[in-house]
């Protein structure tokens, strides 16, 4: 597009364009601020998850504690414990709380604990294959699940087994990878998780000893179910419109443990450090991306109006122009009134100064009255149609030869022997034939005035087209010291007009040592 093109869009442009970036900006620090709140709700996700795990693991500590105190590994003990901690409101996802003692070379000292404190004959399973075991002594609440995992043997089973040497070497509570818990057994496979402390042996009989670890005479333990925990520990999020994914990272491989909620939209993850087991948390807000944010909303109401503040301006701006423009045209056809006006004046001047002229060449020529009647006559209806020829051309082409035919016919003048014309065979179009018509006609006049066609000397007429350019040169030589005058006049001027003006091109005059020149040219439309 060329600049001038662009010149009615700038206005427009220039209102538009500071509130679209406004919108821009504004709606940028909305999704930030959505952002830095969505940040915020995951980080509680988190921290609602850890806080639960914190409460878990303070259970088994205050567990332990007991024991170290005084306190014996008994169900009786176990259950006042649980009572006085309301274990029910701190540990959700819990199955239970319980100790697993040693098993050292056989398991009768367990099997009769168990049948002590919970009125069962229950073999340890599966049966030892080495000289110590862990198997589950004790579990809290007894519940027909729970009592599937009295005498189960957890330390046969490996990943048990691997969590509770950690504890054992460290002293600290551990935590398994994802297991199937044994209670779970009937319902299928459910991922659940153990943690484990270990009890220190303070001479006991049955204590477990290691090379290189403290002897110990079990694990105060919880199992843990993982569906179970999260549907608790999120409670307060669940259900409001968010997505939960819940990862284990295991030995390279990524283990499904939890989903809830549509996992689509804007993704966050963040890692959930399970003792020494990680597991990555992935919040799911499907309105939280750019596309779904009020942010969005913000930059297509910006938008929306700066277009509309764009097109009340464009179309504000356009009828100002229109306005300008309309003034522009009143004021030039003011203008091409005036013009007209003097020009009917001066060619009703022109004509009486041809009539009289023409009356004048006629009587010379003219032997008698009736000679003088025919030449005149006719002259005269040459005269006239000219006039129309120039006045009110048709829409055909015309041609600069059959004008000035026109105008040196209607003077006498079409076969005078002073006359030279001639040019190419150019057509010139309705406007462009009017305005050279009126040139010709000023040219005729005042060379019947002062220059060749009126007194004495000759007259040169060529025309010929330089590309898209125009040129008439008009020549009158050995005119006598009467000649055209050097001063410009109405005639002249009006000549001048005609040219620069409307045909948009260039008008030269010079006088002197009996000789006129008059060029013309203007480019073609």
């Amino acid at each position: 597009m060329s600049p001038s093109s662009w010149r009615p869009l700038r206005l427009p442009v220039l209102v538009a364009v500071p509130i679209l970036v406004f919108s821009i900006l504004l709606s940028w620090q909305m999704y930030l601020f959505d952002r830095r709140a969505a940040d915020a709700r995951i980080d509680n996700v988190v921290s609602l998850a850890e806080s639960r795990l914190a409460n878990q693991l303070g259970m088994l500590e205050g567990l332990r504690g007991m024991v170290l105190g005084g306190g014996r590994t008994d169900r009786e003990s176990l259950r006042a414990y649980l009572s006085s901690v309301r274990a029910g409101d701190l540990a959700p996802g819990m199955t239970g709380v319980g100790f697993a003692l040693a098993a050292v070379g056989s398991p009768g000292e367990v099997e009769a604990v168990i049948a002590r404190d919970h009125g069962m004959d229950r073999r340890v399973y599966p049966a030892m294959t080495g000289d110590l075991g862990f198997p589950v002594t004790i579990l809290e609440p007894e519940t027909a699940r729970n009592r599937i995992a009295l005498g189960y043997d957890m330390y046969a089973e490996r990943r048990r087994r691997a969590a509770m040497d950690r504890a054992w070497e460290t002293g600290n509570a551990a935590a398994t990878q994802i297991v199937r818990l044994v209670q779970d057994a009937q319902d299928g496979e459910q991922p659940g998780f153990l943690l484990y402390l270990p009890l220190p042996a303070d001479g006991d009989r049955l204590a477990a000893t290691h090379p290189g670890r403290p002897p110990i005479r079990g694990f105060v333990f919880a199992p843990i179910s993982i569906g179970d925990f999260f549907r608790n520990a999120l409670d307060p999020v669940l259900g409001k419109g968010l997505g939960f994914h819940v990862i284990a990272l295991e030995d390279g491989r990524r283990v499904e443990l939890f989903a809830d909620g549509p996992l689509s939209g804007a993704r966050a993850v963040r890692r959930l450090a399970v003792l020494d087991q990680t597991w990555l948390i992935e919040v799911y807000d499907p309105y939280g991306g750019y596309l779904h944010s009020r942010s969005l909303r913000a930059l297509v109401f910006g938008g929306l109006i700066a277009l509309l503040a764009g097109l009340l301006t464009f179309a504000q701006a356009r009828r100002v122009r229109a306005l300008a423009i309309l003034a522009r045209e009143r004021q030039e056809r003011a203008q091409e009134k005036d013009l007209l006006l003097a020009e009917m004046d001066h060619r009703l001047k022109n004509s009486l100064a041809r009539l009289s002229a023409l009356v004048g060449i006629t009587i010379r020529d003219s032997g008698d009255l009736a000679d003088f009647e025919r030449r005149f006559g006719g002259r005269f209806r040459s005269l006239a149609t000219t006039q129309s020829l120039v006045t009110a051309a048709p829409t055909a082409a015309i041609g600069i030869g059959p004008l000035l035919d026109a105008e040196l016919r209607s003077t006498g003048h079409e076969e005078s022997a002073l006359v030279d014309a001639s040019g190419a065979e150019l057509l010139l179009d309705e406007a462009s034939a009017q305005t050279i018509g009126l040139v010709l006609h000023e040219l005729v006049t005042n060379s019947i005035k002062y220059g060749a066609l009126g007194h004495e000397g000759r007259l040169t007429v060529r025309w010929h087209r330089d590309g898209a350019v125009t040129h008439i040169a008009w020549r009158e030589e050995g005119l006598g010291s009467d000649a055209a005058p050097s001063d410009e006049g109405f005639g002249t001027g009006f000549v001048r007009k005609l040219v620069e003006r409307q045909l948009g091109g260039r008008f030269e005059r010079s006088i002197g040592g009996g000789r006129v020149a008059v060029d013309l040219s203007w480019p073609r439309d």
